[in-house]
Order: C-alpha cells, then sequence, then structure tokens
C-alpha cells in the first residue's frame, strides 16, 4: 500500500487559513494542557468559527482535559465570548484613556457584581462604564479622511 504524503504548500491550498490556524493552536493547547504551563493567544477569533473557540474554553475549564491547571490568556474583539466565560473575575477589559491611549485594565468582578446579567449585552450596552472600542466620532473622522483622499487623489 503507498503512503500519500502531503507537504505544508499542498494543505494551504487544501485547507482554509481558519482550519489551518485551528490545528496549529491546537498544537499548542495540547502542549499547554499537558504541562499546566500558559497558553496566550493574541485575538482568538481570527479566522476560526465561534464553536472551535468555545470546545477550546471548555478543554481548559474541564478538569479531565486539564488536570494541571493550564491556563489560557486570550484577546478578542467579540463581546459574545465573555459569556463562555465561567468567573467574571478571570475577565479583564483593557479601556481607553485620554486621547484613546489605551491605559488601564479592569476587572470585570470590580465593574459588575451580577452574575445573572449575560456578560456581552452588559458590555455592549456600556451598563459597565467602561469603553475600549474608538468613539462613533473618530471612527466617522477616519471614515471621512479617507473618503477625502481617495477624492483628492481621483481627482488629480
Amino acid at each position: 500500500m503507498e503512503t500519500l504524503t502531503v507537504d505544508d504548500n499542498t494543505l494551504s491550498n487544501i485547507l482554509s487559513s481558519g482550519t489551518r490556524r485551528a490545528l496549529n493552536m491546537m498544537v499548542f493547547v495540547k502542549t499547554t494542557l499537558l504541562s499546566g504551563g500558559m497558553l496566550y493567544i493574541d485575538e482568538i477569533e481570527t479566522n476560526l468559527n465561534n464553536a472551535i473557540i468555545i470546545d477550546l474554553l471548555k478543554l481548559f475549564y474541564s478538569k479531565q482535559t486539564n488536570p494541571f491547571g493550564a491556563i489560557l490568556v486570550f484577546s478578542s474583539h467579540y463581546s459574545e465570548l465573555l459569556d463562555y466565560i465561567k468567573r467574571n473575575d478571570s475577565i479583564y477589559v483593557l479601556v481607553k484613556g485620554d486621547n484613546y491611549q489605551l491605559n488601564k485594565l479592569v476587572n470585570f468582578s470590580d465593574v459588575t457584581k451580577r452574575n445573572d446579567l449575560k456578560k456581552s449585552e452588559a458590555y455592549i450596552s456600556n451598563s459597565l462604564s467602561v469603553t475600549s472600542a474608538p468613539q462613533t466620532e473618530l471612527q466617522r473622522s477616519v471614515v471621512k479622511s479617507i473618503i477625502n483622499e481617495i477624492r483628492n487623489r481621483r481627482d488629480n
């Protein structure tokens, strides 16, 4: 029987970027769970389906799959992921300061004592009084600047 070998170039033509990222990430997840270490993932949602991220979170929550107390630290722009994190005191929000500088880390449990609230809704509604996203005014200003630059270049 002949063995089929597939090189990395062939895989990148066959598999989606999300599938490749998930497979690569799982190597680090497995190593971390087996060692009881810490895994840091920036923008965990990039190219991944929410179901994959939720399954990954469950691996870290389960005593069966995480017997050595491994820790997952991740950043995300998807507030919906907050709803899958069991403890409010393990959630931190990076808050913008003056001149849109991100300069303060706020623990979710310091700004809300209620566990009955859906975390994502509390965050989105700004009932926590923390803001980490740019102001609409700033967004409009940036978009307007881009439009003006495109018009200037087009008209010249």
